[in-house]
């Protein structure tokens, strides 16, 4: 299988990013290390945590997907790697605001 998807990316020319998820095995680890393989190692990093995140979704709630913010589940490989890359910022942008120190309302003055 992992010969197979080289070859058909290396005779048509195409991007891994623009696969059809519903085209890849993802639950095949050689697969999935081939495609990663094709990827930098930001988006192969995203990948793969999608793969192990969409793994995990589908064997203990029946089939839920990662989707983005609209619900909307990604298509290809390349809109899984984004739908990953959004969720870490908002991920990262939560745990920022998280630490910032409470601003406290002034008291009133009393005279």
């Amino acid at each position: 299988m992992t010969i197979l998807i080289s070859l058909l990316l290396a005779s048509c020319g195409q991007d891994v990013r623009g696969l059809r998820l519903a085209e890849v095995d993802l639950s095949n680890m050689t697969v999935v290390q081939q495609l990663g393989s094709e990827l930098s190692p930001a988006d192969r990093a995203a990948f793969t945590t999608y793969v192990a995140i969409h793994a995990a979704f589908a064997a203990g709630t029946c089939g839920l997907r990662l989707g983005g913010p609209d619900g909307k589940e990604p298509e290809t490989i390349g809109e899984a790697i984004q739908v990953m890359h959004d969720r870490t910022a908002r991920m990262e942008r939560a745990l920022y605001e998280a630490r910032q120190p409470a601003v406290a309302a002034p008291m009133a003055r009393t005279q």
